[in-house]
């Protein structure tokens, strides 16, 4: 079973700011002289929005690695989110596995931003990461980094989950947690206090879940 990515809002049209706006302006390049021999300041920062619409356009691993390169310093949740969903799907795409290098900034980043995360942002990003196949006690050799960014997750969805309740995520959110760090657990169980809290959480709302919904849960489960 591999679910589909949870979507944290609708499309939205793809704008690349480099300076100036669609339709008026002239594109900046960055750094250097504006070709008459002024010196410029550095680049405009793109609007949030149009960040997050970026991302989620960024057709190869490469070019999501290149805007958190340029950007990653204001990501909020939602361009983190969607910065690990695109990962996922374009590396899978691509049939590239990503090193350890490639995405050690954004894992740090991720961890230390970890309890701030919304509960559409704790499922998609859990979700993403699964996919990836960046489990925790994978035995390599940042396996503790990984370990870390599990846990850091891990707290906070169990938090999300038990203060804000299943209404906030929705079911997909909860079959989509549940199933990441089952997943995750690299034959392991799965961290019990989560999967307690989702169930919880899950049971009253069960005649919500669609089908694909439900049979995450039921093999999330049959892990623990």
């Amino acid at each position: 079973l591999n679910p589909p990515p949870l979507r944290l809002g609708p499309p939205q049209q793809l704008l690349v700011m480099t300076g100036g706006v669609r339709g008026g302006g002239r594109a900046r390049r960055r750094g250097g002289s504006d070709g008459r021999g002024r010196s410029r300041g550095p680049a405009v920062r793109p609007p949030a929005k149009l960040l997050t619409a970026s991302l989620a356009r960024a057709e190869s691993a490469s070019e999501v690695l290149r805007l958190y390169a340029e950007h990653g310093s204001a990501f909020n949740e939602i361009h983190l989110a969607t910065c690990w969903s695109r990962l996922a799907s374009t590396s899978q795409k691509e049939g590239r596995a990503l090193s350890a290098g490639d995405l050690a900034p954004l894992r740090q980043q991720t961890v230390v931003l970890a309890d701030t995360l919304g509960p559409r942002a704790i499922a998609s990003t859990a979700h993403a990461l699964a996919r990836l196949g960046h489990f925790s006690g994978a035995g390599t050799s940042d396996g503790d980094e990984w370990d870390a960014l599990w846990r850091a997750l891990g707290v906070a969805a169990a938090l999300r989950v038990t203060e804000e309740g299943g209404a906030a995520f929705g079911p997909q959110g909860l079959s989509l947690t549940a199933w990441a760090f089952a997943k995750a657990s690299a034959g392991q169980a799965p961290p019990q206090a989560l999967l307690d809290a989702i169930a919880v959480a899950a049971i009253p709302r069960l005649h919500e879940f669609k089908a694909q919904e439900l049979a995450n849960l039921a093999w999330a489960y049959g892990k623990s």
